[in-house]
């Protein structure tokens, strides 16, 4: 009889199969992991600049800026998407910028208010909005960014906060050079040109949704209740520096974090946020081809903080040439036209062929007959004129 045998895997072989099938399978699956992290990421900042684009072309639209939606509904609400200018109201932090006009600076804090932006007049005459889709049946609304309403929301499907400076939010009171929100850093630096002056700011509270909202207008969860800092250590041990984590996002004030995405204990951030800065450089505007204008009502300064004139220039100036109607001391007065230096007034002339000039004052000549004296109006021999002053006339020196 033939004899065949048959070889199979031993446990040894049969265990470094499993291993390896383990790593492998453990490979692929963080690297999904990776992937579908940085895919709903993607989502989230396409979508925070489709809103920030949105709410700029609105307030070009209509002079003012959207108030946030009541983050509490959902699409069964009559109200849902629609600004609520009640909502979210909190007071800004002073500012000693802002408050030097004597009035309430305050902050709204909802959800973007979508169904506001393409239907300003809420006529009920917006585009079609769905969440897959818009299109524009009326045109009243936002046409230049195709907006729909699943760009409220982030990659998780949690709602965007979305935070504006209320004044900014009336056509009457709103005013491009100065919002009323914070925004620092991880550190608690400011990361404006001007400190407390953001107009709005959209926040995407990332993966743990820590203080957002879902599209049903349930809350994920209150504001960062696991981060807590931890305290400083005790002396002798200097005491430790703690970064502002994200509960600045959604602790409900005027004031936000912008700062790097860090997983630590006690610095904890995966927020997004997008900025709308205050509009400094709108202090310059454009007047026909080439030429521009300074609109403050007050004083700039250049070189100067605290500015006393309309142009209050620190150091020295430079030109080709200066075209103005008066110069004057330093405290403004006893002022002498250009023309009086620049001009050929008659003012500046003696009347008869026998006078001579002895002094100049209030934009006019002094003069005096020849050797008229005691003003020396002429000099004597062997001297020549150096000078005229005012008090004493011509004035002489040997050569």
């Amino acid at each position: 009889m033939k004899r065949t045998e048959e070889n199979g895997f031993t446990l040894v072989e049969l265990a470094m199969v499993v291993v390896l099938f383990a790593l492998v399978s453990t490979m692929v699956m963080a690297s999904l992991k990776t992937y579908r992290y940085e895919t709903l990421e993607a989502e989230t900042a396409l979508h925070l600049s489709m809103t920030e684009s949105a709410i700029l072309e609105f307030k070009s639209m209509e002079g003012r800026y959207p108030c946030p939606a009541d983050p509490s509904l959902g699409p069964t609400d009559m109200n849902y998407g629609i600004e609520d200018c009640t909502i979210g109201l909190t007071q800004a932090a002073p500012s000693v910028d802002r408050d030097a006009d004597g009035t309430v600076d305050n902050v709204l804090i909802g959800a973007v208010p979508f169904m506001t932006l393409l239907d300003p007049e809420g006529d009920g005459f917006a585009g079609t909005a769905t969440f897959d889709g818009w299109t524009d049946d009326d045109a009243d609304g936002i046409k230049d960014v195709l907006y729909t309403e699943r760009m409220t929301l982030d990659g998780w499907k949690r709602k965007l906060t979305y935070a504006v400076s209320a004044n900014q939010t009336n056509a009457l009171t709103y005013n491009d050079t100065f919002g009323a929100i914070s925004v620092v850093d991880e550190h608690n630096n400011n990361v404006l040109q001007l400190s407390d002056s953001a107009h709005f700011v959209v926040v995407a509270h990332g993966e743990d949704g820590f203080g957002a909202y879902t599209r049903e207008g349930i809350k994920v969860s209150n504001c960062n209740p696991l981060y807590v800092p931890l305290p400083a250590p005790a002396p002798p041990l200097p005491p430790k520096t703690l970064n502002k984590d994200e509960q600045e996002n959604c602790d409900g004030d005027s004031k936000f974090m912008n700062g790097i995405k860090i997983n630590i204990e006690d610095s904890y951030n995966d927020d997004s946020i997008r900025v709308d800065l205050s509009n400094i450089t709108d202090f310059w505007m454009k007047s026909g081809m080439s030429s521009v204008y300074n609109k403050n009502p007050g004083y700039v300064g250049i070189g100067m903080p605290d500015p006393q004139e309309q142009l209050h220039v620190g150091g020295n100036i430079r030109a080709e040439a200066v075209h103005s109607t008066q110069f004057c001391d330093e405290v403004g007065d006893n002022c002498m036209n250009t023309e009086a230096i620049a001009g050929n007034l008659a003012a500046m002339k003696c009347p008869n062929p026998n006078e001579v000039v002895v002094s100049i004052e209030d934009n006019h000549v002094n003069c005096a007959p020849a050797f008229a004296g005691p003003i020396v109006d002429t000099c004597p021999p062997g001297e020549f004129m150096t000078g005229i002053s005012n008090i004493t006339g011509v004035i002489c020196a040997a050569p």
